[in-house]
């Protein structure tokens, strides 16, 4: 999975941000309490629905655009009254299976993006 645009609104720490990544391989850092943990959280709510962190959220609103295979996913989730959340492959609509399949289970994700 290529990461290629990280857009987050009322996540933890990001009021409206968007992280652009412009390379096959990406690091985050920065100083403690500085938003590191809050992006993978975000990466992992829009996938799965969940944060790897035991956080409960009110109010958030991620979008999250990848490329796996020259195929470009989008996958916008949000929180407000109710969750909503739209999965999409060369702009066709998919469910939350067809990603799973493709990227592995939440458990897998954690495995793979903890270090």
């Amino acid at each position: 999975m290529i990461i290629n645009e990280l857009t987050l609104n009322k996540f933890l720490c990001f009021d409206d941000k968007k992280v652009i990544i412009d390379s096959d391989n990406a690091l985050i850092f920065g100083n403690n309490g500085s938003g590191k943990s809050a992006l993978i959280d975000a990466i992992s709510f829009v996938l799965y629905g969940r944060c790897i962190r035991d956080i409960q959220l009110e109010k958030a609103d991620v979008s999250l655009n990848f490329t796996i295979d020259n195929s470009k996913y989008t996958i916008n989730r949000s929180i407000e009254e109710n969750q909503r959340v739209r999965f999409l492959k060369d702009d066709t609509e998919i469910n939350a299976k067809d990603i799973e399949k493709i990227l592995g289970s939440f458990d897998d994700f954690v495995a793979k993006s903890i270090v």
